[in-house]
């Protein structure tokens, strides 16, 4: 299983996007944002959490028998810069992104302590690349 963090504008969706076009499916939940459906707790699963729920995930992958070893959990990062402009693109305001920004500061300033691994976004393609090989062990 695969988990993607990062903050606003990093990439996140578009990775998931791509990865489900090739081998991945996209997790499924129980309603709450962080209750995946037990039956998504596959190798070939792919989704999109916020840092604080990452623990509660695996708790619950391990509750349910799953080998927690086997969900590996990628940080998007980008810079400041590249995640304004992309939100600049898809249309987000000013003032939302100044928001976003302000609360992504706080929200993810322990992401790489929490994530298996950091995935630098400049390129796509380059990103989903290395998120594939890291989780098929390569």
């Amino acid at each position: 299983m695969i988990i993607l963090i990062g903050e606003s504008g990093s990439g996140k969706t578009s990775i998931l996007n791509e990865l489900v076009k090739r081998e991945y499916k996209k997790a499924e939940f129980d309603g709450e944002y962080n209750a995946i459906n037990t039956d998504s707790l596959k190798d070939d699963v792919v989704c999109i959490q916020i840092v604080s729920s990452i623990q509660d995930v695996k708790n619950r992958a391990k509750e349910k028998g799953f080998d927690i070893n086997k969900i590996k959990c990628f940080y998007i990062s980008v810079s400041a810069e590249e995640r304004t402009k992309r939100m600049l693109l898809r249309g987000d305001s000013l003032d939302s992104i100044q928001r976003r920004m302000e609360i992504d500061n706080e929200e993810f300033k322990n992401a790489k302590d929490v994530a298996d691994y950091v995935v630098k976004n400049d390129v796509l393609e380059d990103a989903v690349e290395e998120i594939i090989r890291l989780d098929r062990g390569e």
